[in-house]
């Protein structure tokens, strides 16, 4: 696999945060991008294993006073789906999760799972 390139677009004052690049680097790592994989597997939304890790690790992304949690929350996700687009698979849309900081994550699946 070739490697995964963070595209921050208009999370790019974010994404200059020490912390984020951190995060960057554990979510795009290939333990954890089979974690999300096997996530996906199981039908589950690839974030759910990483939230205690994401929330309690990063904790600081989310109270950081420049940024509400709600956009860190989206700005994390986005990461999340540029890796794992960026490793074959499809964002087929939205969903919730149960986590103290996120609440709801991108739906993935096989791209030969979308067509049947």
């Amino acid at each position: 696999m070739s490697e995964i390139i963070y595209q921050p677009g208009p999370f790019q004052k974010q994404f200059n945060r020490p912390e984020s690049k951190k995060l960057w680097n554990f979510l795009s790592s290939p333990e954890v991008i089979k974690i999300m994989s096997q996530a996906i597997e199981d039908n589950k939304l690839p974030i759910i294993p990483l939230l205690p890790e994401i929330e309690g690790q990063y904790r600081s992304l989310f109270i950081d006073k420049d940024f509400c949690k709600e956009e860190t929350a989206t700005f994390i996700n986005n990461m999340i789906k540029q890796i794992l687009v960026q490793s074959g698979f499809l964002h087929t849309g939205c969903g919730l999760c149960s986590g103290e900081q996120i609440k709801n994550s991108g739906v993935f699946s096989r791209p030969d799972e979308a067509l049947t």
